[in-house]
């Protein structure tokens, strides 16, 4: 029996791919194709997720949020119409985002429907909400404030329309960029560091084994105060 939802596609690059998710987020087994195409892109390979959707299964709603921020092409997504509930997960996850006029974004909380004993209810209601509020501060990170996240996560719906939605994405947007350029140069300011160059007073001070090793990084070299040689040991 053919299973046309398991298809491998074979295909040439660079390749640009449309996907509506424009009704109910469903399981997972509904997305293979979907899944097939962000697994296989390659960096000059481009997707545009278009959403008009009311949200729907979380688990599914989760895997296609790590698949999409984890691709190596590049997914756009394109709100036109709503994003609510796992539409709003699904648009914030894509690494570019365009909203339509008169379009709407809806963030809550998750709908649980587990049965079996009072313990397993309490056991698995603790672990959704820690899968939620991980997903939340990471997904809803810039867009909304910890303090919006947190109101969310109790149960406090969060319906924006399109203005303030566009503002929101400038906001988080120059936020990312802020903190890559701070990152970039912290990092810089630590390889600086790294491979500072010894003074001439200080080589002059070393012995010839001791300049080998400074220079096979086993060891760290400095003058204290007075001038004296310190020799500090690296660790592996």
């Amino acid at each position: 029996m053919t299973n046309e939802l398991d298809t491998i596609y074979v295909k040439p690059s660079p390749q640009n791919y449309v996907y509506f998710i424009d009704g109910d987020i469903e399981e997972p087994a509904k997305y293979r194709e979907l899944m097939q195409v962000l697994t296989s892109m390659n960096e000059n390979d481009t997707l545009e997720l278009m959403i008009n959707c009311f949200g729907g299964y979380l688990h599914t709603t989760t895997m296609l949020s790590n698949m999409i921020r984890s691709c190596s092409g590049h997914v756009h997504g394109v709100l036109n119409g709503v994003a609510m509930s796992g539409g709003s997960i699904l648009l914030l996850s894509c690494h570019s985002v365009e909203v339509l006029p008169h379009s709407t974004l809806m963030a809550h909380t998750s709908h649980g429907f587990d049965g079996g004993k009072l313990s397993d209810k309490i056991r698995s209601v603790q672990s959704s909400d820690r899968q939620l509020r991980a997903l939340y501060q990471d997904v809803y990170y810039g867009f909304y404030s910890p303090e919006e996240i947190e109101d969310i996560l109790e149960g406090k719906d969060s319906y924006i329309e399109y203005d303030e939605i566009c503002q929101r994405l400038e906001k988080r947007e120059e936020l990312i960029k802020q903190e890559t350029i701070t990152q970039a140069q912290q990092m810089q300011s630590e390889l600086e560091e790294m491979f500072e160059t010894p003074s001439d007073e200080l080589l002059n001070k070393l012995t010839k084994a001791q300049l080998i090793s400074y220079v096979k990084g086993e060891i760290d070299v400095s003058l204290d105060e007075n001038g004296k040689l310190v020799l500090t040991p690296i660790e592996e």
